[in-house]
């Protein structure tokens, strides 16, 4: 049985589906409150047959916080795919992420050594690694800068990892993964990367400057479930296929939806009163902000990233960002006005 985290979220749906078309079994851990049509949804992009796959899907509603009631929904397990994990740049969210996300690693790896299951796959991020200073690419081993100030979510990222690495010292087994920025079909309203695709097909006015590395949904999952059934164990790989401007991005995406593509470049100053305003309005309105200081930082960021070790560990060939772009946009378009 393969046990699954995070499989409402984009990329823990995709992992779910290329399990189940490949007759995998799934077990879904997920909170109380979670919106399992979402799931539902995303595997509708991809086939007219995706009620009969879903309904494979065993779902446990999990207490995160309470490790018996997590051993207990491992059992029988083979396998651990952990995608969960709270998303914010929020400043003001910094300690919840986290706490939250440092906390499920670890009761899960935990539970994961007490019932024996040995493979995991723990789903990091390019934001747990560190920066060169060169304009060389970023690889698994580049160090983090301790005087650096990084993100709530960097950070539980980079701690989570710590955690994973703590417990294959103890007897765990499995592999971590660094992925760039995802892109996939998703929640076309609620963030992340679907979220991009609806911006600019409602008009977005602009871009930012900023040059970081991207990856396709589907190339992820596939990379996760390979690296797991083929016992390629104790290591990380960052999984990134191109390292592109958003600038490019936006243009790819806006000429595949046949719209304008964002055609004025935000200044940082623009940004910085952005985010005052977003400030203010999240403290009359008690939303989350829109624009955050850690979203100004990252939009003038110009970071590279290299795929050269899993490229090496199982010449694997990346699905190039246009040819996602396009993809994700027909989805778009037969999709979007559908709510999820």
């Amino acid at each position: 049985m393969n046990i699954l985290t995070g499989a409402t979220g984009m990329l823990g749906a995709h992992v779910a589906y290329h399990l189940i078309t490949n007759n995998k079994p799934v077990r879904a851990l997920i909170r109380s409150n979670s919106n399992i049509q979402k799931t539902a949804k995303i595997f509708s992009f991809y086939t007219s047959h995706y009620q009969q796959l879903f309904n494979q899907i065993e779902w446990v509603e999990v207490d995160f916080t309470d490790f018996e009631e997590i051993q207990k929904a491992l059992h029988h397990g083979s396998a651990i795919y952990h995608c969960a994990a709270v998303v914010s740049f929020n400043p003001k969210d910094y300690n919840y992420i986290v706490s939250e996300n440092v906390q499920i690693t670890r009761m899960l790896t935990q539970a994961a050594i007490a019932t024996g299951i040995k493979n995991f796959c723990h789903v990091s991020s390019i934001a747990a690694l560190g920066k060169t200073t060169d304009n060389e690419p970023v690889t698994e081993n580049s160090l983090r800068n301790p005087k650096d100030k990084y993100s709530g979510y960097s950070m539980s990222k980079y701690l989570s990892e710590m955690e994973v690495w703590r417990a294959f010292e103890e007897g765990l087994d499995g592999v971590i993964v660094n992925p760039s920025v995802i892109l996939g079909p998703g929640d076309w309203k609620s963030g992340g990367s679907p979220s991009i695709f609806n911006h600019i097909a409602k008009g977005l006015k602009f871009y930012t400057p900023n040059v970081t590395g991207y990856v396709d949904v589907n190339d992820v999952a596939k990379i996760m479930i390979y690296l797991i059934e083929h016992n390629i164990r104790k290591k990380r790989f960052i999984l990134n296929a191109e390292n592109i401007s958003f600038k490019n991005l936006t243009q790819l995406i806006a000429t595949n939806l046949g719209v304008k593509a964002p055609p004025i470049k935000a200044t940082r100053f623009m940004l910085k009163m952005a985010a005052f305003a977003s400030s203010i309005l999240s403290g009359i309105s008690g939303k989350a902000p829109v624009v955050t200081s850690d979203l100004v930082k990252s939009a003038f960021e110009q970071t590279f990233y290299t795929s050269d070790e899993i490229k090496k560990a199982i010449n694997y060939t990346f699905m190039p960002i246009e040819a996602s772009a396009k993809y994700i946009s027909d989805i778009y378009k037969k999709t979007a006005g559908n709510t999820l």
